[in-house]
């Protein structure tokens, strides 16, 4: 599951006419692991957590190609947006503090941003380390439970002349 939407941040006026010109967009896109391996088992289920290599609740390796392959297809779809190279002054990646999370986060900044002229640091390599943040569990309150009601929670202010992406970007706006 993957969302994207692109709000423009900073606006300036325009030649006389009214009309204004976007100057900055933010990119927002949310999504979630790639293919995980069991969370628990059935009460009466055959396999045992030692039957996976890395036990239960743990990103495999379709749901790394999963993530890698989404972020060579995000890099595509936002070339003209994104900058060529990584620049840690243009992009804030984020995580719930999961293991399968953190790992969907890392492989994906692998096919978002592979290293190209200064930054590959080793040619047999084509990585390089790109930072993220994650959030402490106990302070995780973005759920997709959450996500999937922006909608409904924004709706009085839609009513009231107001849209969604701009309730969204003020609400993200005030927040950072």
């Amino acid at each position: 599951m993957e969302s994207d939407c692109a709000l423009p941040l900073c606006k300036s006026g325009g030649g006389g006419g009214g009309e204004i010109a976007v100057s900055r967009y933010l990119l927002i896109s949310i999504f979630r692991h790639g293919d995980r391996t069991p969370i628990e088992n059935f009460p009466t289920g055959l396999h045992k957590e030692s039957e996976w290599p890395q036990g239960f609740g743990q990103l495999t390796k379709i749901g790394m190609q999963q993530q890698y392959e989404l972020g060579q297809y995000m890099r595509k779809r936002y070339s003209n947006f994104l900058n060529a190279t990584y620049n840690r002054h243009e992009i804030f990646i984020q995580s719930t503090d999961y293991d399968r999370t953190i790992m969907s986060a890392q492989v994906y900044l692998a096919g978002l941003f592979p290293p190209v002229g200064n930054q590959i640091w080793n040619p047999q390599i084509r990585w390089q380390p790109i930072p993220f943040r994650t959030v402490p569990l106990l302070k995780d309150h973005f759920k997709c439970a959450l996500y999937s009601s922006l909608p409904d929670r924004f709706a009085p202010e839609v009513s009231q002349g107001e849209t969604f992406t701009s309730k969204l970007k003020r609400s993200l706006c005030g927040y950072y």
